[in-house]
């Protein structure tokens, strides 16, 4: 599925994205960043201002044209299943079939195998009130799969399940994705269920793109501020970027004025004076030998994670968030701390501001 989309009135803009055929991507961001709209303008509940959408090698939308959704070949899944009570499950699911006047006896046929595919065969004569939340989330699937959809759209799909039920769905889904090689745009404030389903995952910001990827080039590699606290929750620490004696690049922050202890600094080659460093949880390491770059940090707060610990240290000066394995630290004990790198990112100038940036020019081309 080829989509290209650029701008509506309701919060999306400047975004150019391709989905390749069975792919499972994922669109993730703050509340507001334009995710379930850049997702509703796909399916056609929204209709842009401007730019286009192609479903393979059909335009859907454009200046002169507007397919509405039942006309183009997508399955979608809500954050709420929305399965009619009053209808048995069979009858749920083949909704669609109907509304395509696709034949009684093929529609039985390919809702059972519907059913079948997310795990409740022969369950057509059941109501909907003898389900549970798991399964009546299974047969809105059903519902969307039973049409042989060019792609599967869900929207906070799995978000209103119990964490353990959630889980074993996300697992049930990856390999339903996998085994039938559906192509899918997965919308969810999940930050952990975009990490471990995605093949690629968009991150919005404020409507526009702000970095693409696999999820773990975007754990590794963020490449803005935003991108750092919100995927990673890293330190931010304001101050200026300053070549030292030999060179090598030093980061001093506003708080003290002093470098900050840091091995190892990226940033773009141009990039000096004010910014921000932010330093990731798993870039700093405690307890280590001591060396030109070790300083002591206080222990001010653990919370246990099945992975280890998260730690917060009070450390020159910042509140340092890090992750720890092994040993539980305690509150108000001192450890040697490494921090291993630094990601630098350069105070924007007024070049960068939207008032001056050329509208036309998309954020993202994949």
């Amino acid at each position: 599925m080829n989509v290209t989309y650029q701008g509506t009135s309701t919060g999306v803009h400047d975004v150019t994205l391709e989905v390749a055929d069975g792919e499972f991507l994922a669109l993730i961001g703050p509340s507001g960043a334009g995710k379930t709209t850049l997702l509703r303008a796909i399916a056609g509940f929204i209709r842009p201002q401007s730019g286009t959408i192609h479903i393979g090698d059909q335009l859907v939308s454009g200046p002169a044209t507007w397919l509405p959704p039942e006309r183009r070949r997508l399955g979608m899944v809500f954050q709420q299943h929305a399965i009619w009570p009053h209808w048995t499950v069979g009858q749920n699911v083949a909704y669609p079939l109907k509304l395509q006047k696709v034949p009684a006896a093929e529609r039985q046929g390919r809702v059972a195998d519907a059913l079948a595919t997310v795990g409740l065969p022969g369950a057509e004569e059941r109501r909907p009130a003898t389900l549970s939340s798991g399964q009546r989330q299974r047969v809105a699937l059903a519902r969307a799969l039973v049409t042989r959809p060019a792609a599967l759209l869900l929207d906070e799909a799995l978000s209103s399940l119990d964490e353990p039920l959630r889980h074993r769905l996300r697992m049930e889904l990856k390999e339903l994705v996998t085994d039938f090689g559906l192509t899918v745009m997965h919308v969810t404030h999940d930050r952990s269920e975009a990490l471990s389903l995605a093949d690629r995952i968009v991150t919005l910001n404020y409507g526009s793109v702000e970095q693409v990827g696999r999820p773990e080039e975007l754990v590794a590699n963020p490449t803005s501020e935003f991108m750092a606290t919100f995927l990673n929750d890293a330190t931010i620490v304001a101050g200026r970027l300053v070549e030292s004696a030999d060179g090598a690049p030093e980061f001093h922050t506003d708080f003290t004025g002093a470098r900050l202890p840091v091995e190892r600094i990226e940033h773009e080659q141009s990039a000096s004076g004010a910014g921000t460093l932010a330093i990731l949880p798993n870039d700093v390491r405690v307890d280590g030998a001591a060396s030109a770059t070790t300083s002591v940090g206080t222990v001010k707060s653990v919370l246990f994670d099945r992975a280890g610990y998260d730690v917060v240290l009070g450390y020159c000066g910042q509140d340092l968030r890090i992750e720890v394995s092994g040993r539980r630290p305690l509150v108000g004990e001192t450890l040697n701390v490494s921090v291993l790198r630094g990601l630098f990112f350069a105070a924007p100038t007024s070049a960068d501001s939207p008032a001056t940036a050329d509208p036309a020019r998309p954020r993202l081309r994949v």
